[in-house]
């Protein structure tokens, strides 16, 4: 088992380090331990020019997988891209499976490549020297990442990181742990059902996508970034719940509830009920609007922690044999306003939550957020 521990993937060059030549040779790395390579570091060209700029291209340094290794990406409506981890985080394959079975989580295919872009230099007649030097593409990873090598005798996940210098551009693969799992560990399971074949109004046909079905129990829980500061703004969580209250006939109910830092808006409908606000399409919210409401107690924010999730959205019977049922539950309809404070700043909007049944999965869709100064609204379609 190996273990490196790094702050962050970029580190700055030495005085003296000289540059990594536009066209590296290929480094191949084995970070499972069976002599096989997994990774290929190397160089190549994109000529995506700009005679304007007197731009040629662009050298670019990349780490893709080789066949046979497959590597752990999201595969969500909100999430996709390869999973990263904190420094320190060991592998959990308990909590890797769950993400397999609710398909949150998937391999990329073994027999292709997948290639990640980590340092870019432009050339070019219009290209000086001194920015002829080695930059980040924005794309590159800073976390610790997961592959799988299913070549050999065994199959083995290994975590690890990419390393890189700037300007001077070296790259490092550093291992981080390698454990052994059963052979085809990760496997999706059944494809999603063909998808049905309908007539449009014009005669001609279309084809829904077909959906994957979530199947019985309580998934992890997942976040959903609205605001674009990588901090979840929304959860995507749920709760077994008892309706009987005597322990009999447990479902399991899921819905959304505020990320941290964030708020959802609720309105008191009187007699001590209160639920969200919901806006139609059409409607606005001002700030004044806001303010007085919750100056009289008519409006009230509900921080994250309040309660276990606010919008029950869908349910189903307990139990590993249960049939993958999926219901919707009629608990209010139309845009939910919420609040966030990217970097600081506070932010206000709207957002929808889609159930798709019977499959199971839960999406949510930004409609629109702004500075609390100004008005909110859903479009009209």
């Amino acid at each position: 088992m190996l273990h490196a521990m790094w702050s962050t993937a970029q580190v700055a060059s030495a005085p003296d380090e000289p540059l990594v030549p536009p066209m590296r040779g290929m480094e191949r790395v084995d970070l499972t331990g069976d002599g096989i390579a997994d990774l290929l570091i190397e160089g190549r060209v994109d000529r995506t020019a700009d005679p304007s700029q007197g731009l040629e291209g662009w050298y670019l340094q990349c780490v893709r997988t080789l066949p046979g290794t497959a590597l752990l990406v999201h595969s969500t409506h909100h999430r996709s891209g390869p999973v990263e981890w904190n420094a320190g985080e060991r592998i959990d394959t308990a909590a890797l499976s769950a993400g397999f079975r609710f398909k949150q989580l998937m391999w990329t295919p073994a027999d292709g490549t997948t290639e990640l872009r980590v340092l870019k230099q432009a050339f070019g007649p219009g290209i000086g020297k001194e920015v002829a030097i080695w930059l980040g593409t924005g794309e590159q990873r800073e976390g610790t990442m997961v592959l799988r090598s299913t070549l050999g005798a065994q199959t083995r996940l290994a975590s690890f990181r990419v390393i890189f210098t700037l300007p001077a551009g070296t790259v490092r693969v550093v291992p981080v742990e390698v454990i052994d799992v059963p052979h085809g560990y990760g496997a999706e399971g059944d494809p999603p059902a063909p998808a049905p074949v309908a007539r449009d109004p014009f005669g001609g046909e279309w084809r829904e996508v077909p959906q994957r079905k979530v199947p019985p129990g309580l998934p992890p829980e997942e976040g959903v970034d609205l605001d674009g500061d990588d901090v979840p703004d929304v959860l995507i969580t749920g709760a077994i719940v008892h309706p009987e209250g005597d322990g009999n006939g447990a479902m399991v109910e899921r819905g959304v509830s505020p990320g941290p830092g964030a708020a959802f808006l609720f309105v008191d409908h009187g007699n001590g009920l209160e639920w969200l606000l919901h806006l139609k399409p059409g409607d606005t919210l001002s700030p004044d609007s806001l303010a007085r409401g919750l100056a009289s107690g008519h409006f009230r924010w509900v921080e994250h922690g309040t309660y276990d999730h606010l919008y029950s959205v869908i349910h189903i019977p307990e139990g590993a044999d249960a049939p993958i049922g999926w219901q919707a539950m009629p608990e209010g309809t139309g845009a939910v306003v919420f609040r966030s404070a990217p970097y600081g700043r506070p932010l206000w909007g709207v957002f929808e939550v889609q159930a798709l049944v019977p499959a199971g999965e839960i999406h949510v869709d930004l409609v629109m957020y702004t500075e609390m100064d100004k008005p909110i609204m859903v479009p009209s379609p």
